[in-house]
């Protein structure tokens, strides 16, 4: 055997393999495709083969940020030599779902994939971006955009203006997270109404309850006595109502209910208390104007109306009802002429005169004497004064020193840039379009 025919040989295959390894195009795969958010958070565009120029890859970067500050979309443009045997489409999916392309609430992520080697391009759309780009649309923009310019190799401007086509769609759409959270828990369905039915159906068991227990007390003789402590448990429900109401955003959203119950169970729950209330004064109403028995011949007596019961009332019961300031109920036993008067207090800024004792006694002024400071109290006297009668009234009042209840502090805060980023952590919908050349 000639050795040197052998190495001349095996020199000639090595040759062959270092040059069709420089010649073959790299496969990549999703892992090893450069993420441009890894060197720059304001790049949208993987150029690692050079297949367009630095100033097409630029331009394409500051269109692309330009459209993200406009409305928080995030388009990602990847311009490959080869993805080996792998398809486009799921080679689009699985990249555009390792990379999250796209904001994390709208998903309104696309991904422009090009492979030189298969002569396809891919369209990978994010759920929030099929109504603006659905597969029709994204075909259309291939073929009319790009798909000449790649036939001539001309990559650079089917890339440019296929992407600026793209963001004119894109453009007009709102893709704020906060935004789109909202409208998306205020769009109306019937899960929305179980927290205030719910509610409502609790709050009629409740005083169902009370009106049940308080009918069957024996200490609560009197119609004025059971009207009270059915009062007593509308304030209860209304108070439960009032913090429950309070904390429902917070339990809604701290416990993933938001999108389920949705935003309109938070508003329409607290309304509840407006039918609540309504029957719940029906019940106390029951209460104050049910017809007692007569304690002297024992007939069932009449409830005067308001216009036939002053001619049993004094003046100064006369005049408290129309001030109200207290209201009377005037029952009448037409068997042996007894009557039974019970009374309401109506408006809490009357007081009982100390003179007349009709419920009429009100501040009508208020004179400061001596004006506080940081080293002595103030004084102050209030006036009070009965229209019935006449009688007027002083009161000193102290009025403590002045203290400084004031703080400050300092505020900090903090700054700085960071060269590298991520995207948002959208989802692919599976939608779009591939177009050959």
């Amino acid at each position: 055997m000639n050795i040197g025919n052998m190495t001349k040989k095996i020199f000639l295959v090595i040759i062959f393999i270092v040059f069709t390894i420089n010649i073959l195009p790299q496969a990549y795969s999703v892992t090893t495709v450069p993420n441009p958010k890894s060197a720059d958070a304001n790049a949208f565009v993987s150029n690692p083969n050079r297949i367009i120029s630095q100033a097409t890859e630029s331009e394409l970067n500051s269109m692309l940020q330009e459209l993200e500050a406009h409305n928080k979309s995030e388009v990602a443009v990847v311009v490959l030599n080869s993805i080996g045997n792998e398809d486009i489409f799921d080679f689009g999916v699985k990249l555009f779902e390792h990379w999250g392309i796209g904001k994390k609430k709208s998903d309104n992520g696309l991904l422009v994939l090009f492979v030189l080697d298969q002569r396809q391009v891919r369209f990978e759309v994010g759920y929030g971006l099929e109504g603006v780009l659905p597969d029709a649309i994204c075909k259309r923009i291939q073929m009319d955009y790009m798909i000449p310019h790649f036939k001539s190799g001309d990559y650079d401007q089917g890339l440019l203006h296929g992407v600026s086509k793209t963001a004119e769609y894109i453009r007009g759409e709102v893709f704020d997270d906060e935004y789109l959270s909202l409208n998306k828990a205020f769009n109306f369905k019937l899960s929305n109404l179980i927290l205030p039915i719910l509610m409502f159906v609790i709050a009629m068991f409740f005083l169902a309850d009370k009106q049940k227990k308080i009918k069957n007390d024996s200490l609560l003789k009197f119609n004025s006595e059971r009207y009270s402590a059915m009062k007593t448990a509308t304030n209860q429900i209304n108070l439960l109502m009032i913090l429950l109401s309070f904390l429902m955003p917070f339990i809604v959203a701290f416990t993933d209910l938001w999108s389920f119950l949705g935003g309109w169970s938070v508003v329409l729950t607290p309304l509840m208390a407006i039918p609540t209330n309504r029957i719940a004064k029906t019940m106390s109403n029951k209460f104050r104007r049910q017809v007692p028995a007569c304690s002297k011949c024992g007939d069932k007596m009449t409830l005067l109306s308001e216009k036939n019961d002053d001619k049993y009332l004094t003046l100064s019961q006369v005049y408290e009802e129309k001030i109200k300031s207290v209201d009377y109920d005037v029952f009448l036993c037409d068997s042996c002429g007894l009557t039974v008067i019970n009374e309401y207090k109506g408006k809490v800024d009357y007081r009982e005169c100390p003179s007349c004792k009709t419920r009429d006694f009100v501040q009508t002024d208020s004179k400061i004497i001596k004006r506080p400071s940081y080293v002595h109290t103030g004084l102050k006297t209030i006036v009070f004064h009965c229209a019935f009668c006449g009688f007027q009234n002083e009161q000193s009042v102290v009025i403590p020193k002045l203290s400084n209840s004031s703080s400050s502090s300092w505020g900090g805060g903090s700054s700085g840039g960071s060269s590298s980023g991520s995207f948002g952590g959208g989802r692919s919908g599976g939608g779009g379009a591939t177009s050959r050349w």
